[in-house]
């Protein structure tokens, strides 16, 4: 992985991932054998923490702990795991889809309520469900997991449905051969866009589970989650540009024109506090700069707020119960951390 621009950091940290999706791949990891356990640790994480909105950079952390582990393909593996109650309510409300074209109607509108790394566009004269990720470079494991998971929801929405080709920008580190034989599709390397493309008229097909009632009952909710996502982010970036600074919640409040009982309440909405979003983009930086920069300890200690270099020593070994230096010269080895 390479250094990052601080743009882009700052988008990695604001960006979220719901916790929920992570957790229901827990058990599949498991069972295809990927050192989780290890790569929640590696990562600050843990399975409680995985109930809530969790940073883009944590997850780009834990994907990267996998590609240097897990055996190459673990991705594709991962994706075909993954079942429409993964996406949440979402996931529900896309099983009450008449077609499985608007099921991915469905998905492209709302799937903020599951992420926030990029945008995807339905081109239905062309059958093809493209993926745009609004971080750039995107994991290519990422990628690798969101494409195949499409692939196995649609084939559980609609078993009728015949995929034509999954598109990457990329080439895997796993034969492509091995791919096609595993996923059951044509693959295509080296392409513009990330895409899943569906065989002519499938979209069309009607799911087994069409429900109106369900669409009415939870469609709402789903909506609504869809428009708070971006204040969260909002929220989050504001904080993670006031670090250098000690990111108070009034200065904070003050950025996004709130006051600071508007932010605590926003935040509670969605389950955090102030302290433990601030103690987490806090932990999450500190790891990646330690991992991906050469700064220094003390540099790194005014980027992230904290007052003396002595106060963010202590706080790192109260997170991961070594040295900031032992944690850097741990992963600069490849070793296990702490």
């Amino acid at each position: 992985m390479s250094v990052w621009p601080s743009a882009h950091l700052q988008q990695l940290a604001s960006a979220t991932l719901d916790g929920r999706y992570l957790h229901t791949l827990v058990a599949p990891a498991q069972a295809l054998g990927l050192p989780v356990a290890a790569a929640l640790q590696h990562t600050g994480l843990s399975l409680p923490a995985l109930q809530g909105p969790v940073s883009l950079l944590r997850a780009w952390q834990l994907l990267d702990y996998f590609d240097r582990h897990a055996e190459p393909g673990w991705a594709f593996r991962l994706g075909l795991s993954m079942r429409p109650a993964s996406a949440g309510v979402l996931g529900y409300v896309l099983l009450g889809a008449a077609t499985l074209e608007q099921a991915i109607n469905r998905l492209v509108r709302y799937e903020r309520c599951v992420w926030d790394i990029g945008l995807s566009q339905w081109q239905a004269a062309e059958q093809r469900l493209v993926f745009m990720p609004t971080l750039s470079p995107l994991p290519t494991s990422l990628a690798e997991l969101c494409l195949t998971s499409w692939l196995a929801v649609g084939r559980l929405l609609a078993p009728q449905a015949q995929a034509k080709a999954l598109c990457l920008r990329h080439t895997p580190v796993m034969p492509s051969n091995e791919i096609e034989n595993l996923l059951g599709v044509t693959l295509r390397t080296e392409q513009a866009d990330y895409a899943l493309e569906l065989a002519d008229g499938h979209s069309q097909l009607p799911l087994p589970l069409a429900d109106d009632l369900l669409e009415q009952s939870l469609l709402p909710q789903v909506i609504n989650k869809a428009a708070q996502q971006p204040h969260l982010q909002a929220i989050r970036q504001r904080m993670v540009a006031a670090l250098p600074e000690g990111a108070a919640l009034e200065q904070v409040a003050a950025s996004l024109e709130q006051s600071p009982r508007q932010l605590r309440h926003t935040l509670h909405l969605h389950g955090l506090s102030y302290q433990h979003l601030l103690q987490d983009l806090r932990q999450a930086l500190a790891e990646h700069y330690l991992r991906q920069t050469e700064l220094s300890l003390t540099d790194i200690s005014f980027l992230l707020g904290f007052a003396e270099q002595s106060s963010f020593s202590r706080a790192f070994r109260q997170w991961h119960g070594c040295t900031a230096q032992q944690y850097r010269e741990a992963y600069s080895a490849s070793a296990a951390v702490c």
